[in-house]
């Protein structure tokens, strides 16, 4: 399947574009689903659609939005609302393109929508994707492109406390960005649309200063036990990684569909880190020096039983460090949610 540029500069190339293209009919496409490829006929779930005489959407295929080729059943939601390209003729007689990046959180990458926008955005106006964040540059400017996490009605309703469910949100964010263009062909920012580019994460110190007494204690603590602890013993992790599951599982604050793990929340660290007869210190130990270690599975090895050097110190001192400020939430997150 060939991936073809189509780079249309201005709303009537998108009209005759459109109606230049013959129909697609199959056995699982009528002519009444008016399937118009954009560009290679085989992928015809990259196609055009007519919203209205004023309104084209340039669909990319299995988004929300596409009653055609979105895979879950129920609601499709607002074509022009997720479609990548939207184009508009105005009442004024000015054009308009919205551009959508894919809906999701901020970590995930979304390659083909990504590869669309390259393939279908109009001349002088470009797809950057830059340090794994995405814009479009416009007139030697780059205007944050953030994902979208606007869901439909019923997958917001269905939400669990699970944190992979955590960026769903009910309503729109502004994440979509619209450019306007000029009489000369080209284009300008609306300077409405879009969000600022998130903060990257940093470490609240005032709030891991409370605890500081307490995770060096937890550390020496935890050093001192390692050298005698079966880290390679699948069975015997697994015994204990089960048992932590188990004495969190009851507490009315996680969602019973999910396991423990998946939804564990700060203050269970902070509790643990705090009372040093806890139940599940061993355990939560055990939780961080599972992340230490080398190969892979029945090759696996643990240098932090096998310290010999300072530098051997220092490094399971930052990987101590790193595991501690996320998993006990003394990290605050980037503002966009993901």
């Amino acid at each position: 399947m060939a991936l073809y540029y189509t780079r249309i500069d201005n709303f009537e190339g998108v009209v005759k574009h459109y109606e230049d293209t013959r129909v697609l009919v199959s056995c699982k496409h009528p002519r009444s689903h008016d399937v118009r490829p954009i560009g290679d006929r085989a992928r015809k779930w990259e196609r055009i659609v007519k919203v209205s005489r004023n309104c084209y959407a340039l669909s990319d295929g299995y988004h929300r939005g596409d009653p055609l080729f979105y895979l879950n059943a129920g609601e499709t939601g607002d074509m022009c609302y997720y479609a990548p390209l939207v184009w508009r003729k105005h009442r004024d007689g000015t054009t308009s393109l919205r551009v959508m990046n894919g809906t999701g959180p901020s970590f995930v990458s979304f390659n083909s929508r990504y590869s669309f926008l390259q393939r279908n955005l109009p001349p002088n106006l470009y797809l950057v994707i830059d340090n794994g964040k995405q814009y479009i540059q416009c007139n030697g400017t780059k205007h944050y492109l953030a994902k979208n996490k606007k869901v439909l009605p019923h997958e917001y309703a269905n939400k669990t406390k699970n944190r992979w469910d955590k960026w769903k949100q009910k309503h729109d964010d502004n994440c979509a960005l619209v450019f306007i263009q000029n009489e000369d062909g080209s284009w300008r920012h609306d300077g409405k649309s879009g969000r600022s580019v998130p903060t990257a994460p940093r470490v609240n110190k005032s709030e891991k200063d409370k605890y500081k007494d307490a995770i060096k204690k937890f550390f020496e603590w935890g050093m001192t036990m390692t050298p005698m602890l079966p880290l390679e013993d699948e069975e015997y992790m697994q015994k204990m990684m089960t048992e932590i599951d188990k004495f969190f599982s009851d507490r009315p604050d996680i969602d019973h569909r999910w396991v423990r793990r998946v939804n564990w929340l700060p203050k269970y660290a902070r509790e643990v880190l705090q009372f040093e007869e806890h139940p599940m210190r061993l355990n939560y130990w055990l939780m961080f020096a599972k992340t230490t270690s080398d190969g892979w599975y029945y090759n696996r090895e643990y240098p932090i039983k096998k310290i010999q050097t300072k530098d051997d110190l220092q490094k399971v001192r930052r990987q101590y460090n790193y595991f501690i400020n996320n998993n006990a939430g003394f990290v605050t997150k980037e503002n966009d949610n993901g």
